[in-house]
């Protein structure tokens, strides 16, 4: 009787895997097509019905309810954690709200830096539909998955790279990564980096994780 149980288990979440990787792969093509005028003419019917970001961020939650697919909650939730224009990609999906509002007037310059971070959160969110198609081929998940590399700008302003694994705001809304440190190989500290408006706090090692 238990294996017949988990059977039934394994065919209810067969279809959630099924539609969220055809969702991942009609949706992200058309975010990578994105530029920053169509962003601001289409972002309602974007963020709304079958609209690419309310699709995307649908099959995204949807990851939650796949056991398998742990390993894959983790890797997308530190890319929506990502701040874009005014709020975490995770708040994209969703029309009538902050980001609409930010949309609708902000500057050319600020949906051109906007558009390029969804275009390369797109593109690691293809390694999550490549892991979709290996779990619906039955091959066992990896216990361990690298956070995604993304080579953001930590500010507007900056050119300098880093591996975002999270990302905190300050109290007035300045966004402020947060970067791992490692020492022989092993993680030994946080460390956050500020803008030059706040040079009189200089970026600092938070606590000690060993």
């Amino acid at each position: 009787m238990a294996e017949k149980n988990n059977d039934v288990g394994a065919e209810s979440k067969q279809p959630l895997l099924d539609i969220a990787l055809k969702g991942l792969k009609r949706t992200l093509p058309q975010l990578e097509q994105m530029d920053g005028n169509s962003l601001r003419e289409n972002f309602q019917e974007m963020a709304s019905g079958n609209g690419p970001l309310r699709s995307l961020m649908t099959n995204l939650q949807n990851l939650n309810k796949i056991p398998e697919a742990k390993q894959l909650n983790d890797y997308v939730t530190t890319l929506t954690n990502i701040q874009v224009g005014v709020a975490r990609f995770s708040q994209w999906g969703t029309c009538g709200g902050e980001v609409e509002r930010w949309v609708d007037k902000a500057s050319t310059h600020e949906l051109t830096q906007a558009v390029k971070k969804i275009h390369v959160i797109a593109k690691e969110l293809k390694n999550v539909t490549a892991e979709l198609e290996k779990i619906e081929a039955g091959a066992p998940m990896p216990q361990t998955m690298s956070g995604p590399t993304l080579g953001l700008a930590r500010f507007a302003v900056s050119s300098i790279p880093i591996n975002q694994q999270t990302q905190v705001k300050l109290s007035d809304g300045m966004p402020v990564p947060v970067n791992t440190l490692t020492f022989d190989g092993k993680p030994v500290a946080l460390a956050g980096s500020y803008p030059k408006k706040y040079a009189g706090c200089a970026g600092s090692a938070y606590e000690n994780a060993s």
